[in-house]
């Protein structure tokens, strides 16, 4: 009996332990399940906070993005806008300068036109009035009493026939240039008495002749005062009759 009770009652403490261990085992089981649980949700919160967190940076980059584009767009509209000033401004200078200088160039055009007409004009009335002393000067000439050819060669050298030098010059200086006159004398050559002169009366005749042909054509010549009276001296050999006499003249030595 002892024995059976015995045995019943290690019976019962094993059946108590295997219970109990049953029962550790299930709530055991029961906490880690509900750890795992409570793991899972963490880590769902977690991963739904980062979802979350990542959606709303997502956003915050978006409307970052989209404001730097608007920003973007405003400051190239503005580029645009300043450009498009700055090019009309010069579009208006431009024309503005064009304007100017064609304005500047048509008002030269016409004070050169002016200024060449009154040239012109000024020409004009010097020219006319240089021709109307010439023909004074000849009309005054022509009128002259007779005079011997040193007397008539000064007077023509003096009156603006050539400039006069002193001995030995060759060179004009610039106030001392005149306009030549024509020789107030119809030169012909050969002379009606050509054949009746002596060899030296032929050569002065046709020294006068030289002369007064190359002031007709208008050249200056080279020649001292001392010279030019030399060479009418031939006027007043014996024999020889000056442009505006018939008689003979012997002054050849006065001048």
């Amino acid at each position: 009996m002892k024995e059976d009770e015995i045995k019943r009652l290690k019976e019962e403490e094993q059946w108590r332990q295997d219970k109990q261990k049953q029962e550790d085992e299930l709530r055991l089981k029961a906490e880690q399940k509900k750890r795992e649980e409570e793991q899972k949700k963490q880590e769902a919160q977690k991963q739904e906070k980062e979802t979350r967190l990542k959606d709303e940076e997502q956003r915050r980059q978006d409307k970052q993005k989209q404001k730097e584009e608007l920003r973007l767009q405003e400051e190239q509209k503005k580029q645009e806008e300043e450009i498009r000033l700055k090019e009309e401004e010069l579009r208006r200078q431009k024309e503005t300068e064009i304007k100017r200088l064609a304005e500047e160039t048509h008002k030269t055009e016409e004070r050169n036109k002016k200024d060449e007409l009154q040239r012109k004009q000024d020409e004009e009335n010097r020219s006319k009035e240089a021709e109307l002393m010439r023909l004074q000067e000849e009309e005054k000439l022509q009128s002259e009493e007779i005079y011997t050819a040193s007397e008539r060669a000064d007077k023509l050298l003096r009156r603006g026939g050539m400039p006069i030098f002193p001995a030995g010059r060759r060179k004009w200086e610039k106030e001392e240039i005149v306009t030549l006159i024509t020789i107030p004398a119809e030169v012909k050559w050969p002379p009606t008495n050509w054949k009746s002169m002596s060899p030296e009366q032929r050569y002065f005749n046709w020294e006068y002749a030289s002369i007064a042909l190359e002031l007709n054509t208008g050249k200056q010549l080279e020649f001292s005062k001392e010279e030019l009276l030399l060479k009418y001296h031939f006027l007043a050999l014996p024999g020889t009759k000056t442009p505006h006499s018939t008689e003979g003249n012997t002054q050849y030595n006065d001048s």
